[in-house]
């Protein structure tokens, strides 16, 4: 996992994202978020469970519906997306890990008034070498953004 925290970014980039965050929140565009869980490792059935935050996924689709309330959040995702592709040939070299492809950007909000206590939980993306005995996503590289 990748973490950075204003990253450097300008105050007037950050304020872009905060009020498009606040604007797609206020808008009901957030959606539920579930973690899912084999009920028996290894198995095909999957339990899948509330999670504390609600999420936008930052699909093409979803992206261009809402060009006109995600221009920030439109590049922060490809910024986010252009580093970690730029961290391959290093990942490869130094940990034999290759990537080939990024999955779709997601914008989380854990929102303190709607769940009491609700906050980010150190979790694994690709449990697959686990003992929870998932099949594996592909995804071997996580990149978040505060």
């Amino acid at each position: 996992i990748v973490c950075g925290e204003g990253a450097g970014a300008d105050k007037s980039f950050r304020r872009a994202l905060a009020i498009e965050s606040k604007l797609l929140w206020d808008t009901g565009a957030f959606g539920e978020a579930k973690k899912g869980q084999p009920i028996v490792p290894g198995s095909d059935q999957i339990r899948y469970e509330s999670r504390d935050d609600k999420v936008v996924w930052l699909t093409n689709k979803w992206v261009d519906d809402n060009s006109k309330q995600c221009k920030a959040l439109k590049i922060l995702d490809g910024q986010l997306g252009d580093f970690g592709m730029g961290l391959s040939s290093l990942l490869e070299e130094q940990l034999g890990l290759s990537l080939r492809k990024r999955t779709v950007g997601m914008l989380a909000c854990y929102d303190g008034e709607t769940k009491p206590g609700a906050r980010y939980d150190f979790h694994i993306d690709n449990p697959y070498q686990t003992c929870m005995e998932v099949p594996d996503d592909k995804r071997r590289l996580t990149l978040v953004y505060y």
